[in-house]
């Protein structure tokens, strides 16, 4: 489970980087500003998605430790 985590997050960051890092990266384009936003808000769904589901599985593992 711990390699997946760690692949995950290396294919999350190399994805990342060229994503914001584009050709034309221009802050005084009438799109910037809602494309930086659903950037930030993808970043923040990423999060909480994260951690929502990393609490299910320890509570997951933690009732099947009980029950044994």
């Amino acid at each position: 489970m711990k390699h997946n985590n760690i692949l995950l997050t290396f294919c999350l960051l190399l994805a990342s980087s060229s994503a914001s890092a584009h050709v034309g990266h221009d802050h005084n384009h009438w799109s910037s500003e809602p494309i930086h936003m659903l950037f930030y808000c993808v970043i923040a769904l990423t999060a909480v998605t994260a951690t929502i589901w990393t609490v299910k599985v320890k509570r997951k593992k933690n009732a099947k430790e009980y029950q044994q």
